[in-house]
């Protein structure tokens, strides 16, 4: 159970990141592996702890990195204690150099479905889904177990303020980029581009920029409605006027494609209200579908190009 003071022993560091860094520790009393995230600096971190905490009192943590505690340091930075997992996604497809098969992609986004289902039970928004925030639990005993980590941004449904940009472009909702209000689909959307990402080996847009990726969303999805822009409070920021791009899904593929991108194309829809459901997409025919063909990455198709998003 979760735990406000956690002891335990440095041996490494794992992540150096810019807001924080990653620890590889041995709990004291129990001699098992974790790992122990704590701030650069001194900062609230009460709601990433108690969405955690909420979290790590379900049933099921299958889908999410369990969390045991916080601790406190010497210098009041408050350090969070989670189990030991392997990789991220990010690092795997980098390691890896190509995209993955449709078997091992059906079972991820399956996962990662119930996770948000999980979420959505709790309202929660997780906010930053993206590669970097999916581990592998355990690559050669557990292979493409993938559970949920990166909390720092989720929020309560309830709190989830029109205009807040918390997640990461290229990865980041429209309605987020836009300033509409949010819900939980955002996640959905993100989960999208992870699922892309894992069958190009790539991200399917631009992550330089949020300008950027709206351009890129731009090419391959519906444009959205004057209606639904008036609601915005940053169209102005990106919008001179809307301009259709032809779908750069829209051709003849194999039916284990063609089911992929018509999951795909549900879950990046740019209205949220139109968008597939975690429930949904675990019953979409290509999450469903038994078989297994030979893999074909996208980019073998001779109709599009690996060129920049």
């Amino acid at each position: 159970g979760w735990k406000n003071s956690v002891s335990c022993r440095v041996t490494a560091v794992l992540h150096n990141g810019c807001n924080s860094k990653v620890f590889d520790c041995i709990l004291k009393n129990h001699k098992e592996r974790v790992a122990v995230k704590i701030p650069n600096e001194p900062q609230d971190n009460s709601g990433e702890a108690n969405i955690l905490k909420q979290l790590t009192s379900s049933t099921d943590v299958r889908y999410i990195a369990n969390c045991y505690g916080k601790f406190t340091t010497d210098d009041n930075r408050t350090g969070l204690v989670f189990e030991r997992l392997d990789i991220t996604l990010a690092k795997y497809i980098s390691l890896n150099r190509k995209p993955m098969s449709f078997k091992d992609t059906k079972y991820i986004i399956q996962q990662l479905a119930k996770g948000l289902t999980i979420l959505e039970s709790k309202a929660i928004i997780h906010a930053d889904i993206k590669p970097q925030n999916i581990m592998l639990v355990d690559l050669s005993e557990k292979p493409f177990q993938v559970k949920f980590i990166g909390f720092a941004r989720a929020m309560p449904y309830a709190t989830a303020e029109q205009g807040i940009k918390t997640g990461t472009p290229g990865y980041m909702s429209p309605e987020m980029m836009l300033g509409l209000p949010l819900t939980q689909a955002t996640d959905v959307w993100s989960l999208g581009c992870v699922l892309a990402y894992l069958m190009l080996g790539r991200p399917l847009f631009s992550t330089d920029s949020e300008c950027n990726a709206l351009k890129s969303i731009l090419k391959i999805a519906e444009p959205p409605s004057n209606d639904l822009l008036d609601k915005s409070m940053y169209a102005a920021e990106f919008y001179k006027k809307v301009v259709r791009i032809t779908d750069l899904f829209n051709r003849h593929v194999r039916e284990d494609r063609d089911k992929c991108v018509a999951l795909l194309k549900k879950m990046l829809q740019f209205n949220p209200e139109d968008r597939i459901t975690p429930e949904e997409i675990l019953q979409h025919p290509f999450i469903t579908d038994k078989s297994q063909r030979r893999f074909m990455p996208f980019w073998r198709s001779n109709k599009v190009g690996p060129g920049r998003y």
